[in-house]
């Protein structure tokens, strides 16, 4: 994998037998599931992905913009299709607004 997981419950299929676990009882944030949800539920209501929005300042204030890679600010304009891609990137909270 080449990354150190936070937490992890693998299980072997079809049985559903757990392996092992680590954390597994620890709450956590689901950072990328909920990006991914995002980027679904914006296909399924967009269907115009070059549709043009405009970053407003309760899109930015809903992010912790410190922890994210595109530093998009207040009045910049991007397609649905470019903030979907980098909504698909890793620390890209900022695109998912």
């Amino acid at each position: 994998m080449g990354r150190a997981a936070w937490n992890s419950l693998p299980k072997e299929l079809p049985c559903v037998r757990l392996l092992y676990t680590k954390n597994a009882e620890e709450k956590r944030q689901i950072a990328s599931l909920t990006k991914m949800l995002t980027v679904y539920t914006a296909l399924d209501y967009e269907e115009d992905l070059n549709k043009e929005i405009t970053i407003t300042d309760p899109m930015r204030w809903a992010v912790n913009w410190e922890l994210s890679i595109h530093k998009i600010q207040t009045g910049e304009v991007y397609t649905v299709d470019e903030l979907l891609h980098m909504c698909s990137m890793e620390s890209a909270a900022d695109a998912c607004m």
